[in-house]
């Protein structure tokens, strides 16, 4: 008798390879383009599958063959897309959107700032933006009088041409 977790793996293989089986011949056209054998590997693929996951089967006992037959015609596996890539602290996201967020929050935030000297240097916003999106040229923090970043959102609202990273 398979214990709980070789029956959570058993269920999936059976969803799997129903799946990937029912879903071979879907991919035979796109398949023969990809190559001479692309098709076959796939029909052979399938056939493997089918043949391991039938030989599995064979050793859950008569009474668990029920339960794996109820939950096979229920049961689902869902896939879950990848959202932003992660790494050490980093996320990495397309040029587009880190440009979209930049403007977004110049509109919204630094168009209206007041800040200056030491208040601008500490600000959240104006930190997040000069690493992903730090201007030509950074003011110099002695005689920084406001941000950078309030002057480009000035001219982005004004309909002037404005960098964007």
């Amino acid at each position: 008798m398979p214990n709980s977790k070789e029956s959570q793996y058993l269920v999936e293989q059976l969803i799997l390879a129903n799946s990937f089986i029912s879903r071979a011949k879907a991919l035979e056209e796109r398949a023969k383009a990809a190559g001479p054998t692309v098709w076959r590997d796939i029909r052979c693929a399938a056939a493997l599958v089918e043949k391991s996951t039938e030989a599995l089967m064979k050793t859950v006992p008569a009474t668990k063959l029920e339960w794996f037959a109820k939950t096979l015609k229920e049961g689902h596996i869902r896939v879950d897309m990848p959202g932003p890539v992660r790494r050490d602290g980093y996320v990495v996201v397309r040029d587009r959107d880190a440009a979209a967020l930049t403007e977004a929050a110049m509109r919204t935030e630094c168009a209206m700032c007041t800040r200056t000297g030491s208040d601008v240097r500490a600000c959240p916003i104006r930190q997040a933006l000069l690493v992903c999106a730090a201007p030509d040229v950074v003011e110099d923090e002695g005689v920084l009088s406001g941000c950078e970043y309030e002057r480009y959102a000035t001219q982005l609202i004004s309909g002037e041409e404005v960098w964007m990273g």
